[in-house]
């Protein structure tokens, strides 16, 4: 996948939801020299505290997450918000 310049577009962005700091590194620094804008989160919680604010292009979630919902229940419930309809 290749991001759109930012003559064509807005920068996009990512979300990375992952409990493990060197995955969240690995993917933040590979992203963002891909072009992307990047936010890492451990959590559910966080995620859902910093999607109250802002709506990614794409989430990247870790299926087993501590601390709350799993990755799947955190995409259903950012599926339902209606300002979600374009997060892949």
């Amino acid at each position: 996948m290749e991001p759109r310049t930012d003559q064509q577009s807005a920068r996009r962005s990512i979300l990375v939801v992952d409990g493990d700091l060197q995955i969240q590194r690995l993917l933040d620094l590979s992203l963002r020299n891909a072009g992307f804008e990047v936010k890492t989160v451990a959590n559910a919680p966080e995620a859902s505290a910093w999607l109250a604010n802002a709506c990614p292009d794409l989430i990247v979630s870790e299926t087993k997450l501590e601390g709350g919902d799993d990755g799947f229940e955190l995409c259903r419930q950012v599926k339902k918000r209606t300002d979600a309809a374009n997060i892949a």
